[in-house]
Formats: structure tokens, sequence, C-alpha cells
């Protein structure tokens, strides 16, 4: 319906965008074992660009890794969500994903 779609689009104008995501610490199980995988993670960002909350929206399948995404995600910064031009808390999906090299 017209009426979701606008509330969706005032939600906010800039959805929060990453400045700094160090890589996730990777189990040394799993690198023995072979295991790759990928991790959706909730995050509610903060108006400074901080990771507020954070939960898990998709499992790998695999706690370790899900742990490590999890400890990963919560020192990213990020720029916060812009609503007309003033920076606001918002929740996003942010992905990790567990590549062999």
């Amino acid at each position: 319906s017209p009426a979701s779609t606008e509330q969706r689009g005032a939600e906010v104008d800039r959805l929060p965008q990453l400045v700094s995501n160090p890589a996730p610490y990777y189990p040394p199980q799993a690198l023995a074992q072979r295991r790759a995988g990928r991790v959706v993670l909730q995050a509610r960002v903060g108006v400074d660009g901080r990771v507020l909350a954070l939960s898990v929206r998709e499992s790998s399948g695999m706690g370790d890794l899900d742990r490590a995404a999890l400890d990963a995600v919560w020192h990213w910064q990020f720029s916060p969500a812009l609503r007309a031009g003033a920076p606001v808390e918002h929740e996003i999906a942010v992905p990790v994903r567990f590549v062999l090299r």
C-alpha cells in the first residue's frame, strides 16, 4: 500500500554507513576444520555511529562463527543514519562472511 512505502521513505534519508570494520577473529577450530559461513546480524546504530544493540538475525549454523561475528561487530564504527540532515538511531542488517583463503 502507498502508506507503508511513504512511512519507509520517511524513516531515514540515509542508512548508517560503515566507517571502520576490522575483520572478525577466525576461531582456530573453525579454521582447522576448514569451516566457512555467513552470519547476518541485526545492529542498532546510535547517533554517534556506535553499535548500541546486536543480535543474530541469520545464524551461520555454527555457534563459534556467530560469536566471532558478534564480538567483531561490537567494535565496528558507522556514520549514523540521517533524517532531515540530523543523525538518528537506526537498525540495519549486517552480513559477516567467514571465508577460507
